[in-house]
């Protein structure tokens, strides 16, 4: 059995970000509690999010057409300046985005900075975007 459009969509994310010299590490759906000490900073974590059905005029006849909602959560010690994780990853993403095919589209919708621990000097964001994507009538 192959993968979902999902699952393909999460995995092209993975490679993109995985391939920037800016980040030690990069996850998916990330369900155990991280160890700071032992975390390569900076790192990003994919997350799936929200899904809802598409029926305005984004939606094309004979196919399932969704908008999907998916966060990267970056983590970043002090010294490394968050602009310039977001920059690259926006570019990346905005250079990718139909996600190798997999996607109508892929967009940032937004961002959000904060401290994770003072005490650690780490930081981290997150950066939300939104994929619209389609597949055949019942068959994910």
């Amino acid at each position: 059995m192959g993968q979902t459009k999902r699952q393909l969509i999460l995995d092209y994310i993975k490679t993109r970000l995985s391939g920037l010299s800016d980040f030690n590490h990069v996850e998916l759906n990330r369900v155990t509690p991280v160890d700071l000490e032992t975390t390569p900073y900076p790192c990003v974590f994919v997350y799936s999010g929200t899904e809802l059905r598409l029926t305005d005029d984004r939606a094309v006849i004979g196919q399932e057409n969704w908008q999907w909602n998916i966060t990267l959560e970056v983590w970043a010690k002090d010294d490394t300046d968050l602009e310039d994780l977001l920059r690259v990853i926006h570019e990346e993403m905005y250079n990718h985005y139909t996600l190798d095919g997999n996607a109508v589209y892929s967009v940032r919708i937004g961002s959000d900075m904060f401290t994770v621990d003072p005490s650690r000097y780490l930081k981290g964001m997150t950066v939300d975007y939104m994929v619209i994507y389609r597949h055949e009538k019942g068959i994910m």
